[in-house]
């Protein structure tokens, strides 16, 4: 059942410029390792990274006030990784390990990157 859809949108010059001005620590502060090592191959790695934020608050945004004693989780617990055929999927670290069912699109053009999540609560 579908329990939440978010969408989100990210000029990709925002976080071009925290990420050369704050370097690597605000990179690592969002994002893990194995996305950055993924966006940095591309010929623009800040449409990558903008459009792996975007999806980070997207997936925030369609679980938001859906379960008692919610919390917003941390940007990092949220990873975006790709299959083998590029297609982007959410992989989720900590205490949200497993409990969700997550689809996500990403897309960029010059200026901005976009991501759209929906969440399904996986049936017991």
């Amino acid at each position: 059942m579908i329990c939440g859809i978010g969408v989100d949108i990210v000029e990709i010059d925002r976080i071009r410029n925290a990420a050369q001005k704050w370097g690597d620590k605000f990179l690592r502060r969002i994002f893990d390792d194995d996305e950055i090592s993924y966006c940095r191959k591309n010929k623009n790695p800040f449409s990558s990274l903008a459009a792996r934020f975007a999806a980070k608050e997207a997936f925030i945004k369609a679980i938001s006030g859906g379960e008692v004693g919610w919390r917003t989780p941390k940007l990092s617990d949220i990873v975006i990784l790709n299959h083998p055929s590029g297609k982007p999927y959410i992989d989720l670290r900590g205490d949200l390990t497993g409990r969700y069912i997550i689809n996500v699109t990403l897309s960029h053009e010059r200026h901005y990157a976009v991501a759209t999540v929906i969440v399904e609560t996986k049936e017991k």
